[in-house]
């Protein structure tokens, strides 16, 4: 006797669950090195995402047109002088991620009346990004070296988020120093002392 499988009527059913079952199986493959990956982050004795390799900078087409959607940055722009970074995040009111997001292709693609440069740092996961946008005499050499002094600048000002490991190093040690300090007093002069930043996925 053939097997449920095998007769005509399921050929068609057996085909999309096999499909399903294959997907299910890739998923459950991603979501185990996910979990190595994170597990690996916790116990790193370094920052995971290192700030030198997570910037990305370019000089910004001049636009000949005026974009209303970016109307608050170029009045930013336009009220400071050359090689003095903007900060979108603190001009836009936009919180919606989905609409930022937007926001900042929209600014990569469309540029400004003016000469600018748009310098952009990923924190990784669901942290978000940080751009900073500054205006420039022109797109030329002098320019590009002048905006790796505001790079390093911005550099110093980005938030670090340190790893469990790190921060339970520093615990074990000052905790066998005074076994009496509670740990919430501990995390607070961690951060106090490192400027640390805490993220649950490091």
């Amino acid at each position: 006797q053939a097997s449920y499988w095998s007769r005509c009527e399921w050929m068609e059913m057996k085909t999309d669950v096999e499909s399903i079952a294959q997907r299910l199986s890739q998923h459950t493959d991603y979501l185990e090195c996910c979990k190595k990956r994170a597990m690996s982050n916790h116990y790193s004795k370094s920052p995971v995402h290192e700030v030198a390799e997570n910037v990305n900078f370019q000089f910004l087409p001049i636009s000949k047109t005026k974009k209303s959607s970016l109307l608050e940055v170029q009045t930013r722009l336009e009220q400071v002088s050359d090689y003095q970074d903007v900060a979108v995040e603190d001009v836009i009111s936009i919180v919606d991620f989905r609409a930022k997001y937007n926001l900042i292709r929209t600014i990569k693609s469309n540029g400004f009346p003016f000469p600018t440069a748009l310098l952009s740092y990923s924190h990784g996961n669901n942290v978000g990004n940080l751009n900073f946008i500054w205006k420039v005499p022109s797109a030329d050499a002098t320019s590009f070296s002048e905006s790796q002094k505001v790079i390093e600048t911005i550099k110093k000002s980005i938030p670090i988020f340190h790893t469990r490991a790190m921060r339970q190093e520093v615990f074990n040690v000052f905790g066998r120093v005074a076994s009496s300090v509670k740990p919430a007093v501990l995390r607070h002069l961690y951060r106090v002392f490192t400027g640390e930043c805490f993220c649950d996925c490091c």
